[in-house]
């Protein structure tokens, strides 16, 4: 009786982590979908627009804070990738980076409301 309820949970484990799988793999496809087809919208992404003028005017700390998200979730993406059997931890340093990105995005934000 005790291998018939392990292999049970055995069998109900592997039917939710292909669940979770599909359902991942959806939301990807309609997030790249969404892009692809301009449902959202990247077209400031890298600008910062002056409210008073409504003018664009290119932000580094944008392009910094984008570059470090997409360099720290490829790189946690990676780790998965190498340790199927669960969820690395995430690296100290990785921590602090996204915390001084954030830092220097914020930091700029406030320069150009509250600066000039």
């Amino acid at each position: 009786m005790a291998n018939r309820t392990c292999s049970g949970l055995t069998m109900i484990q592997s039917i939710l982590r292909l669940e979770f799988a599909v359902f991942l793999f959806g939301l990807l496809a309609i997030v790249v979908y969404r892009l692809l087809t301009g449902g959202i919208s990247t077209r400031n992404l890298l600008f910062h627009v002056d409210p008073a003028t409504g003018v664009n005017s290119f932000s580094p700390e944008h392009v910094q804070l984008v570059f470090f998200t997409l360099a720290a979730a490829g790189y946690y993406i990676l780790s998965v990738a190498a340790m199927p059997t669960g969820l690395p931890d995430v690296p100290q340093w990785l921590l602090w980076t996204q915390t001084g990105s954030g830092t220097v995005y914020l930091g700029g934000k406030s320069f150009r409301l509250f600066g000039s």
